[in-house]
């Protein structure tokens, strides 16, 4: 039983189920050693949201009292232990506390020693509770060489972001170098004459295939990637799955919608796009199972699809700070053989130096999936 609540995770890895009954929230904490009994914290969840809304890239001179304060609100005190022992953390939430801003929790309160928040000390990842997700799949065999797709600045007109061309291309660089197989398909799918005109005027898009939302689509259903990398815009609407997703030519969305026909999806996806990490707003269809009437966004439909990690964006990134992230999450996870924990964490500590410049784009990143996680590139 006891292997059966820490999900197989290790005696250093801390694990706190953080969830909202509609009145209070409901926390536990899971190691292979000791399991803390539930406590159910009677909090106003407007104060919740406050709170959770400034936390939205927020001035770095607030950030701090800001994550004093929702950890006051969230973390019983005889939990705090388990945060400060625990070489990970990961949070199982709903999608309730899917909102609150896990990555800028910190252990200490005021009158105690300063703390930097967890995830600037320690690998920091979520699960997703839902009602629809299947049980999680058996690990599967490496393959060799591994595959990426990689999407950059897919959209057109006022949707155009050079950052993420440029982006698009550091990535395929480094994953090259890593001896990743990378399809690269980068900038918008414009009417034939415009498009050879726009690329025509670019050197580094010569060879390179436009993104296209039915050349995407079409590869990702029949072929088999091991990581997907998105850079570009998202869209992101609580009240229309429709309008849910990555923008491509002419505004259009690859929405759940599409995400429904994919068989095979990436073992990891890393979307650095703005919004592109939030998860759907609960919306009741009545009192029986409100969960049932989600409208699930695009990260909800990858991990039901069966994707095993999903790596996305709470707010609007800056375009040279993704750069940055991405250059050091893929060579430490590829370069170095490290664990996608472990590779994210050395990203955010690479970001959090440029504060004056990125503001504290390092806890924009939020990592659904396993910390353990790991892509062999070895073999050749």
């Amino acid at each position: 039983l006891q292997d059966k609540l820490t999900g197989g995770y290790d005696d250093k890895t801390a694990r706190l189920s953080m969830l909202w009954n509609g009145e209070s929230l409901s926390v536990t904490a899971l190691t292979n050693t000791a399991v803390i009994p539930e406590r159910r914290i009677s909090v106003d969840k407007t104060l919740i949201d406050e709170t959770v809304a400034d936390m939205i890239d927020p001035p770095i001179e607030e950030r701090e009292q800001l994550s004093t304060v929702l950890s006051g609100l969230l973390i019983p005190r005889d939990f705090r232990d388990v945060l400060r022992r625990g070489e990970a953390v990961v949070f199982e939430v709903d999608r309730e506390m899917a909102k609150a801003h896990w990555e800028m929790l910190t252990c200490e309160l005021i009158g105690e020693k300063r703390s930097q928040p967890i995830s600037l000390l320690v690998p920091v990842a979520r699960q997703l509770r839902t009602t629809y997700s299947p049980p999680p799949s058996a690990d599967e065999a490496e393959r060799t060489p591994l595959k990426a797709l990689l999407i950059g600045d897919p959209g057109d007109g006022e949707y155009q972001l050079p950052g993420a061309r440029k982006e698009a291309f550091e990535v395929k660089k480094i994953l090259e170098g890593c001896g990743v197989e990378v399809t690269a398909l980068i900038g918008a799918d414009y009417p034939q004459r415009k498009l050879e005109q726009w690329r025509a005027g670019d050197e580094a898009l010569k060879g390179i295939a436009p993104a296209s939302r039915r050349h995407v689509l079409g590869l990702l259903m029949r072929e088999q990637f091991d990581i997907l990398h998105y850079c570009g815009h998202g869209s992101f609407d609580p009240t229309n799955a429709d309008r849910s997703g990555w923008l491509f030519e002419d505004g259009k969305l690859l929405s759940s919608r599409e995400l429904e026909q994919i068989d095979h999806v990436p073992r990891l996806v890393v979307a650095n796009a703005c919004l592109s990490g939030r998860v759907a707003e609960a919306r009741a269809m009545g009192s029986i199972n409100p969960e049932l009437a989600l409208l699930p966004s695009l990260a909800d439909e990858f991990f039901r699809r069966g994707v095993r990690n999903y790596l996305g964006t709470a707010w609007e990134i800056d375009d040279a700070g993704a750069i940055v992230f991405a250059q050091m999450l893929y060579q430490t996870l590829l370069g170095e053989g490290a664990t996608l924990g472990e590779a994210i964490l050395a990203a955010r500590l690479a970001l959090q130096p440029h504060e004056q410049s990125f503001g504290v784009l390092w806890a924009a990143y939020q990592h659904y999936g396993d910390p353990r996680f790991t892509l062999n590139v070895s073999s050749k």
